[in-house]
């Protein structure tokens, strides 16, 4: 697999082998788990002072980011 990847690819996977890359992605999804878990029960235990909401939109986006390092490491 090594041969058809240009030099750049071959130092990056140098650099950062696949196992690593998902192991911090494994360690990004239990804290988006977290994130939402502390979100929703903060919702649940004062409804009328949440405001932003912003653990779900964060969530979000840390989603994006889990998902494309599961596909780099791929």
């Amino acid at each position: 697999m090594m041969n058809n990847l240009t030099p750049k690819q071959q130092r990056w996977r140098k650099l950062w082998p696949a196992g690593f890359i998902a192991l911090l992605a494994t360690i990004q999804l239990l804290l988006i788990f977290a994130i939402i878990g502390l979100e929703t029960t903060s919702l649940l235990s004062d409804l009328y002072h949440a405001m932003s909401f912003a653990g779900f939109y964060c969530s979000l986006f840390f989603m994006i980011t889990w998902i494309s390092m599961f596909a780099v490491s791929k």
